[in-house]
């Protein structure tokens, strides 16, 4: 198990789950200073830490990697950009079908880590107040042969 399987495969759950994949327009990786209006809603998986959790004989480690997702809707109406509507995905809509793909897949993420745990950190407003995002923080706890 590497930290590049467990991004490639956390990228992979969402972009084939068919709930996302019916309204969500860019699955992003990595940091990205500026997002343009036509392609909200997205999401960014950003990598936070690779942390060193124990030393096993021989050359196996045990690593927690955190992982920041970041959905976020461009909608004017404060109402639909938080709870959305019929027809409008709001941001407490993105974030219950992001856990449920990836929960989907608990606990290993079909056998690419040991463990995670997902918790929805933060909920904000962008600056103009045209649109909302989320930070979902996901800590992975895996193995590697170094």
């Amino acid at each position: 198990m590497t930290a590049e399987d467990i991004i490639t495969q956390l990228k992979t759950i969402l972009t084939n789950d068919t709930t996302l994949k019916a309204y969500i327009k860019a699955i992003f990786v990595g940091d990205r200073q500026r997002i343009y209006g036509d392609t909200f809603p997205c999401i960014v998986i950003e990598v936070i830490s690779d942390r060193l959790i124990q030393r096993y004989r021989g050359n196996i480690v045990e690593n927690n990697l955190e992982i920041n997702i970041i959905p976020a809707v461009q909608i004017s109406d404060r109402d639909k950009a938080l709870i959305g509507d019929a027809t409008i995905k709001g941001i407490i809509d993105v974030i219950g079908h992001i856990k449920t793909a990836i929960n989907s897949q608990y606990p290993s993420l079909n056998k690419k880590c040991l463990y995670f745990d997902l918790s929805t950190e933060e909920i904000g407003d962008f600056p103009d107040l045209n649109g909302k995002y989320a930070v979902i923080k996901m800590n992975v706890m895996y193995r590697e042969a170094i």
